[in-house]
């Protein structure tokens, strides 16, 4: 009985070109598969989030949220609404401190 999982090889049973060929075909398909799933994230992004309309009393405190969502607001119109401080702060885009930021304006 072995000790090894695996037995060693018979002496010339796999020439070398076809270990080659088998190892070339894997990598291949291992690097194609990563490449491929990179490039599909890499190219979409995260997308910021719709949020309900802000709807606030006064002596509410708002978490911060420097990300954002994008707000529909009035006549159809969206906004990208950030919070800071505990007040609503609105913008045409996602600002450099979202990470949604580069994605577009006005409703994204």
């Amino acid at each position: 009985m072995t000790d090894r999982l695996f037995p060693e090889a018979a002496p010339g049973s796999q020439r070398g070109r076809t270990r080659a060929v088998a190892l070339a075909v894997a990598a291949t398909a291992m690097a194609g598969g990563a490449l491929a799933a990179y490039g599909v994230r890499s190219a979409a992004g995260p997308h910021a989030p719709n949020c309900p309309p802000a709807r606030t009393r006064a002596t509410d405190w708002l978490p911060d949220d420097p990300d954002g969502c994008w707000e529909q607001r009035g006549g159809g119109a969206s906004s990208f609404r950030t919070t800071w401080g505990g007040r609503y702060y609105y913008h045409w885009e996602p600002p450099p401190t979202s990470k949604y930021y580069g994605q577009g304006g006005v409703g994204g």
